[in-house]
């Protein structure tokens, strides 16, 4: 499963969704279901603005964990 890690990078750099959106240029509705919601997909142009402006990597975001599997 992948994860959106931004949430918690935000939160380390006292930032909020507002002020992300006034720094990239991004629609503040953009970034809340980007950030908030279980997206299926991801805006690269999106993606890249934010990597761009907070100096981060796509890999910093975008967490991989493997799914749990039962053992039976």
């Amino acid at each position: 499963m992948i994860k959106n890690n931004l949430k918690l990078i935000l939160a380390e750099k006292d930032l909020s969704i507002k002020k992300l959106a006034e720094m990239t240029g991004i629609r503040y509705a953009t970034l809340y279901t980007f950030i908030k919601k279980n997206n299926n997909s991801v805006n690269y142009t999106v993606l890249n603005k934010i990597c761009e402006v907070l100096d981060l990597t796509p890999a910093d975001i975008l967490i991989y964990e493997p799914d749990k599997k039962e053992i039976t």
